[in-house]
């Protein structure tokens, strides 16, 4: 369980680290600008651990700070807040794969590609609340033969991972605005 935990938390927090190119180097942005614009963001994030509740102070600080555009601000920021989780397919997959390790079951290639496949389709389905992206792993682990079950302990363990996922969703969701 430590080691699920510590992948998923770390592959987030890559994925975190990765979106800061992306608005400096695509969006033109200073890093120091992008980097105060998003923290206000980013602690409700950490804290409340919804990309929901993240909007608002994203929402202003896109519009004070990095001077976006109001139909970036009024539209495009709340429906990728809405709908892109870029570490979605993180805690379906890892998930899955702890849950195959946990019950004894070796995964087929096949399995794997199926697993990819369901969590990035899954991924514009995870609702913006904790615990959001373990809950809508249940379509990958079925659509492999896993049992549901492992959903339980995934969710015991999902604190921590959940803080790093969110953070990670409310950044890129900033960045690509």
């Amino acid at each position: 369980i430590v080691y699920y935990v510590i992948l998923h938390s770390g592959l987030c927090f890559l994925l975190l680290v990765a979106t800061y190119p992306l608005a400096v180097f695509g969006g033109r942005i200073p890093l120091r600008e992008f980097s105060a614009a998003s923290l206000p963001a980013q602690a409700v994030a950490f804290s409340s651990r919804s990309s929901l509740a993240s909007l608002p102070p994203a929402v202003e600080e896109a519009e004070k700070r990095l001077r976006l555009p109001p139909a970036i601000n009024s539209f495009l920021l709340p429906f990728g807040f809405a709908t892109f989780r870029i570490t979605a397919p993180v805690p379906m997959i890892v998930g899955a794969y702890f849950i195959a390790y946990f019950y004894g079951i070796t995964l087929e290639p096949t399995q794997l590609l199926t697993m990819v496949v369901t969590s990035v389709l899954a991924s514009f389905t995870v609702p913006g609340v904790p615990g959001g992206g373990v809950i809508a792993a249940l379509p990958v682990l079925g659509a492999v033969g896993l049992p549901a079950e492992g959903i339980g302990i995934l969710l015991a363990v999902d604190t921590v991972p959940d803080i790093f996922r969110t953070t990670a969703n409310v950044t890129a969701n900033i960045s690509a605005g």
